[in-house]
């Protein structure tokens, strides 16, 4: 995927402490906290655990969107599934370092379709964007 980035604004490189609450499913309600790192062009990796993700993320006309892919392991430390957040159209405020929106998670198994799919929002704050700010 290309960086597609408008002139003159920031880009989203660095390290965001993002929090993710559920919105339905088991864990209505709950957070959880994640680490990650958008990487120039475009690529992005979860440097928290508890699973390894990665991804990717664009930022245009001022909104930004992101994939992760998050491979949730078992207790024999295989993988067990695998889940993809999609989040689209989330504000970036480049000035305060802050992003904000909703996503969709969906949760696969063996195959191609999801076993379930979640409502999740996410709320981050951008902790080290790279520029020593």
């Amino acid at each position: 995927m290309s960086q597609e980035v408008e002139t003159g604004s920031s880009w989203p490189v660095g390290r965001c402490s993002l929090e993710v609450t559920f919105r339905d499913g088991p864990k209505d309600g709950e957070s959880e906290q994640r680490l990650l790192e958008f990487l120039p062009e475009g690529r992005l990796i979860q440097l928290q655990p508890p699973f390894p993700a990665a991804g990717d993320w664009t930022l245009r006309d001022g909104r930004l969107s992101f994939n992760v892919f998050e491979v949730v392991l078992g207790d024999d430390l295989k993988p067990s599934v695998v889940v993809h957040v999609a989040c689209r159209d989330a504000s970036f405020d480049a000035a305060a370092n802050v992003v904000e929106g909703d996503a969709k998670a969906q949760v696969y198994a063996a195959g191609d379709d999801p076993v379930a799919t979640l409502r999740v929002s996410q709320r981050g704050e951008m902790i080290d964007n790279g520029r020593g700010e």
